[in-house]
């Protein structure tokens, strides 16, 4: 292994959590206490190292360790993070995972907070949807920038109705997603609830749907939820 080599291979561990110590290092690389502070040198003096992340010495322990300075801040990340709790649109386990990655992006030493903070709100939480809906999120994405047609079953008040259309766009309004769609064989477009979807397949060719079929979100979102409200 050479230097360059060595060097990347003592980053990546400590980016991973580990702390490296000169015991370890000899044991490990087979090189001098003067080499192994070359290393810590050649990556405490790289710029790019620098931009996002700070090498510290734990004295007590006599180890060297790596933070992340964060790409956001706490508040923000807090503040985005009280919002998504609050939508209540992802079941428990999907918003666990998105905190914690959220989480990652601020200051290795402000992540603890941030739990603490969120923690009796997560305890309470309580979800409006039963299934994934990140998985479906990322598929209707891929479909409006493709324009594909699908046909599917939407579940609603104990009907079922098989469909065809493309849909246009992905909405959030109180507690649900929803995706605009425009109905091929009823020349309408409707909103419907991402988590109503079921049995889905998809056509071969794209679909251009005519502008005056792409109508306001806004008003259409108004309407289909005090629809179903009723």
């Amino acid at each position: 292994m050479n230097t360059s080599e060595r060097v990347v291979n003592v980053l990546m561990g400590m980016l991973q959590g580990e702390k490296i110590d000169l015991d370890g290092y000899l044991a490990l690389y087979g090189k001098s206490s003067r080499t192994y502070h070359r290393d810590l040198e050649a990556i405490r003096d790289n710029e790019y190292f620098n931009e996002n992340h700070t090498l510290h010495y734990d004295s007590t322990q006599k180890k060297h360790y790596v933070t992340d300075n964060g790409v956001i801040n706490a508040a923000e990340i807090l503040a985005i993070l009280k919002i998504v709790i609050n939508s209540q649109a992802m079941p428990k386990e999907e918003l666990t995972e998105v905190t914690n990655k959220l989480i990652k992006l601020v200051a290795t030493e402000d992540q603890s907070k941030i739990k603490k903070l969120l923690a009796m709100t997560n305890k309470s939480y309580t979800s409006s949807v039963t299934s994934p809906i990140l998985p479906r999120v990322e598929q209707f994405s891929k479909w409006i920038i493709a324009k594909k047609s699908i046909t599917f079953e939407y579940n609603e008040k104990n009907n079922s109705l098989v469909q065809s259309g493309v849909p246009l766009g992905i909405h959030y309004e109180a507690k649900h997603f929803y995706v605009m769609m425009y109905l091929i064989d009823e020349d309408k477009t409707v909103l419907y609830r991402m988590d109503n979807f079921d049995k889905i397949t998809t056509k071969g060719r794209a679909v251009n749907v005519p502008a005056s079929k792409r109508l306001d979100v806004g008003q259409i979102i108004n309407k289909q939820i005090s629809i179903e409200r009723d």
